[in-house]
Parts: structure tokens; sequence; C-alpha cells
């Protein structure tokens, strides 16, 4: 199960990180491009009233160096004015954003996407996790057992964040008495239940593994952040299953 697993799962990594890779490129090009084509609009703007008032100014003054004067402010406004608009401009994308990200409600895709990474992504690295465990050994082979040490950390991390998005998206993505299209609850107070059951593992099995002093204040920090996520997504269910 493990090697077969592995496989599918340096599969999707490889493709997902390729497409996010490419995503996020082809984003930022059309943010450049709009930002560009702003400019230019400025800048065409500004040039067709600078050409008109050089035309108008040339045609009443007759000394060259009045009409010096007058493209040097004209220059020196440009710049200016520039500034001001690309700041501008790039605030009140800021702002849209902000506004976008805050106030929107959550797509039916994006709840099914959250759904299903949670049948497919968090129950499954549970399950790797609870695998892992079953091999870990450190008196016969402490390097491979170091190696299952820190996938457990992993897959019970990732599985946890996904148990707090279904839960932080309850409204959407978990099963009431009238509704039945989306993840029952008994199901993410399992999974919480087996996280518990992981964290415990990796407590008591930390001083075990081969890993270099100086590393081994990081780790803490790792299962610090792994319990502060394994606690608020229990505790969160818990409440959830209160107001049942």
């Amino acid at each position: 199960m493990l090697r077969s697993f592995k496989n599918i799962e340096l599969l999707r990594y490889y493709v997902g990180i390729n497409f996010e890779k490419n995503f996020r490129a082809f984003a930022k090009q059309n943010e450049e491009k709009n930002e560009q084509l702003a400019s230019t609009v400025f800048s065409t703007a500004l040039s067709l009233i600078a050409s008109f008032l050089s035309t108008k100014y040339i045609q009443i003054l007759s000394v060259p160096l009045n009409v010096a004067i007058i493209l040097l402010v004209f220059v020196v406004g440009f710049i200016i004015s520039y500034n001001i608009y690309i700041c501008a401009y790039r605030k009140i994308l800021r702002v849209k954003k902000s506004l976008k990200k805050y106030k929107r409600k959550t797509s039916a895709i994006e709840i099914k996407e959250i759904i299903d990474s949670f049948d497919h992504i968090a129950c499954d690295n549970v399950l790797v996790a609870k695998e892992f465990m079953q091999h870990f050994d450190s008196q016969s082979d402490l390097e491979l057992s170091t190696f299952y040490y820190f996938e457990i950390i992993y897959y019970a991390k990732t599985a946890a964040k996904k148990a707090l998005k279904i839960l932080n998206n309850s409204n959407n993505c978990i099963n009431s008495k009238d509704k039945t299209d989306a993840i029952d609850l008994f199901r993410i107070k399992n999974l919480c239940v087996i996280l518990k059951q992981i964290l415990q593992f990796i407590s008591d099995h930390k001083g075990e593994i081969s890993i270099d002093d100086k590393m081994r204040p990081s780790l803490d920090h790792q299962v610090s952040l792994l319990e502060q996520d394994i606690t608020k997504a229990c505790e969160k269910c818990d409440g959830l299953i209160q107001n049942f």
C-alpha cells in the first residue's frame, strides 16, 4: 500500500506543482500587462495634452528659451503625476483584492474542492500515517524509523489542515439534520480521534529518532504547531457536536 500510495502521491505532487507554477506565472503576467496598459493610457493622454499645450505656446511665444522651460515643466510634471497615478492605481487594486477576500462568498466549486480534499487527502493521509506508525521500529532500523517519524508528522499535519478547512466552512461543508450532500460530522470526529492518537505517538517517540541536536528545537516547534492544529480541530468539532 505504501509504495503504490507514494507513487500516486508523487505524481499528484508534480502535476499539481507544475500547474500551480504555470497558473501563478500566467496570473502575474496578466497583472503586469494590466498595469502596462494603464500606464500606456496615462502616458498617451498626457502626450496629447503636451502636444496641444506645446502647439499653443509655440504659436504665442517665439523665444526658444520659453519653449524649453515649458517642455521642462511638462517633463517634471509628467514624472510626478505618473508616479502619483501608479501609486493610486496599485492602491485601488489592493483595495479591490481585499474586498474580494473578505466579502465574497465561498463558491460552489470551492466548497466541492474543500470537501474533496477531505475525502481524498485528509482521510488517506491519516491511514498512511497510521501505517507508518505500524512500521516504526527504532530498535531494528533507526534511520528508516526516523524517516517514518517525519512522514507521520507530514501526513498528520496535512490531514489536520484539511479537517480545519472543513470545520471553518461548516455551514457549507458539513451535513446537518436537513443536509446530506456534504461531510458527516461523525467522520470528522473519528478523524480527530485518530489524529490525537497520532499526536500521542509522535510525542512518545520524539526522543528515539536520529536527528542533530541543533535541529531538535525546530522539530519541537513543528510538533507544537501540529498539536495546536489538532487541538483546534478537536475543539471546533466538539463545539459543532454540542450544537448539532
